[in-house]
């Protein structure tokens, strides 16, 4: 995930469609680049949530293997 430069994030999750809040396995970030690791999800899809200290964005998320 491309975020942008600068932005300072406080917290990021994911939400399937029952509302049920899910931590990703893990996070690292490189400049503005997020690798986010989703082994702990089953397949479908999410709402990621990034929670910065300006905003929050959400984005749909599709998981298939």
């Amino acid at each position: 995930v491309i975020v942008k430069p600068g932005l300072e994030i406080k917290d990021l999750y994911f939400v399937d469609f029952s509302g049920k809040t899910i931590k990703p396995k893990s996070v690292s970030r490189r400049q503005n680049n997020l690798d986010i690791n989703v082994s702990n999800l089953n397949e479908g899809m999410y709402i990621l949530e990034i929670v910065s200290d300006k905003e929050v964005d959400k984005v749909k998320i599709l998981i298939v293997r």
